[in-house]
């Protein structure tokens, strides 16, 4: 989907994307002969999902546990 935006105007569009076109190659690094490191790693290279949240932060809590302010946020089960 592509949004083109106008001053008067939202434009909903549709990309047409190659069929037959491919990634470039990854150039190399320490971590793996092959690729990039991921942007938010470990030492030993793998994944680090938490690496970008700030733990001083404070947390939503789910609709379950009370939302946030009485509101409702989410639902553990992700619906």
């Amino acid at each position: 989907m592509v949004l083109r935006v106008f001053p008067d105007k939202i434009l909903q569009c549709r990309a047409v994307v190659n069929d037959f076109s491919f990634n470039p190659p990854i150039p190399p690094s320490a971590q793996h002969k092959d690729m990039y490191a991921p942007k938010y790693h470990k030492d030993d290279g793998n994944w680090d999902a938490t690496k970008q949240l700030d733990p001083l932060a404070p947390q939503i809590p789910s609709t379950e546990d009370g939302g946030w302010d009485g509101q409702p946020t989410y639902r553990k089960d992700g619906y």
